[in-house]
């Protein structure tokens, strides 16, 4: 098995892997799920590694990718974005090995941290990452949210549509912002079901509301809530799972995965 930086030629690989690593409706929720997947890990994996805040690291086995990971590169941390390992190199010490290498690839010595979202109903990979030294800080629930507001006299302007439509169009994902009196929002197109929101405040703006059903009456909003900052289930929603944010200093980490 080798480890080694991904390149644009790895693109189809990945996707091929991804999108068969969560359940359908967990899929279409994330990026990792969309249709122009491929495109964009081309896309992404095309930028010069010293300016991309995205690093990707697979592992192959005889020509084929057996393993991946995606990490966001900050200044001073590294965010575990995707982990995903073939249904048949699976119970075989290969998640362990391209974890090890691949945080030992993408640190730096000015990273201090490694953080990542886990599924709550993941409990293989939950215990595996609290036997590590991972430790929980929040969680985020996700809520299936019917659009429920419907008129046209609202007071609302997008920035940013013309843009996100272009990308959509190439990667099935995008974003755009949701300007009201009350506030600013940042509002992601997710393949042709979603309205990703990070901000529960906008479940109260009638007319943040109204001009997203404007947009497309059709879609799901998608909210990734943390329990800490909105408590309670949204009237109209659903709640079809939760993550957990978990993080340990790096020192540490290599400590305890050697």
């Amino acid at each position: 098995m080798i480890i080694r930086f991904a390149n644009c030629l790895d693109a189809h690989g990945i996707a091929v892997l991804v999108g068969s690593g969560f359940k359908d409706e967990i899929s279409g929720a994330m990026i990792y799920g969309a249709d122009g997947i491929e495109t964009y890990l081309k896309s992404q994996l095309s930028i010069a590694s010293n300016i991309n805040d995205s690093v990707y690291i697979v592992a192959e086995d005889v020509n084929t990718i057996i393993g991946f990971v995606e990490f966001r590169n900050g200044f001073d941390y590294l965010f575990l974005n995707f982990i995903g390992i073939s249904s048949l190199s699976q119970n075989k010490g290969v998640a362990k090995k391209l974890l090890r290498q691949a945080v030992v690839m993408a640190s730096s010595i000015n990273h201090r941290r490694i953080s990542l979202d886990v599924f709550d109903d993941n409990e293989i990979a939950k215990s595996w990452y609290i036997n590590l030294g991972f430790t929980p800080e929040y969680i985020t629930n996700w809520y299936r949210i019917k659009q429920t507001v419907k008129c046209t006299d609202f007071i609302a302007k997008v920035s940013g549509y013309s843009q996100s439509q272009i990308c959509y169009s190439s990667f099935g994902f995008s974003q755009f912002t949701v300007n009201t009196i009350a506030d600013t929002y940042s509002v992601g197109l997710l393949g042709n079901k979603w309205f990703r929101v990070s901000q529960p405040e906008i479940l109260n703006d009638v007319d943040a509301l109204a001009c997203l059903n404007s947009i497309d009456p059709n879609r799901y909003i998608l909210g990734l809530f943390r329990v800490d900052i909105h408590q309670n289930l949204p009237s109209n929603g659903v709640l079809f799972c939760s993550s957990i944010r978990m993080s340990l200093d790096i020192e540490s980490f290599e400590k305890n995965i050697s």
